[in-house]
């Protein structure tokens, strides 16, 4: 029982390192979007590779490596509604930008009491 909550706790460790680290990304990507006069498309598109890091982080199952049985970080209708919130953002969207800033935010802080630099 022990060594199956080490394993547990350990996977939870290194998905909530790599999604910090992900999500820390793509807010440095949005955030070259917001302070650029013109945004590009490589600048675009590196907003949404960011994006598909953090999505595939946030379907991750956290306690188990199989798909067909854990929990993800967060339900799937969650993480659907954040990626329309990303994508808004990368066209412009102020609203979907805010609000899309306090996810990632509150997704960051939840990872915060686990992160593991040395994984």
């Amino acid at each position: 029982m022990i060594a199956s909550g080490h394993k547990t706790w350990t996977r939870l460790r290194k998905v909530s390192t790599q999604l910090s680290k992900n999500v820390r990304t793509l807010e440095r990507d949005l955030e070259r979007i917001r302070s650029a006069k013109e945004a590009t498309e490589e600048d675009r598109d590196a907003a949404l590779r960011s994006w598909d890091a953090v999505e595939l982080d946030l379907q991750t199952n956290v306690d188990t490596g199989y798909a067909f049985l854990g929990t993800p970080f967060l339900p799937p209708e969650v993480t659907d509604a954040l990626r329309e919130r990303v994508e808004k953002a990368i066209k412009g969207d102020l609203d979907a930008d805010r609000a899309m800033k306090s996810n990632l935010e509150k997704i960051r802080d939840a990872c915060a009491g686990r992160i593991d630099s040395v994984t």
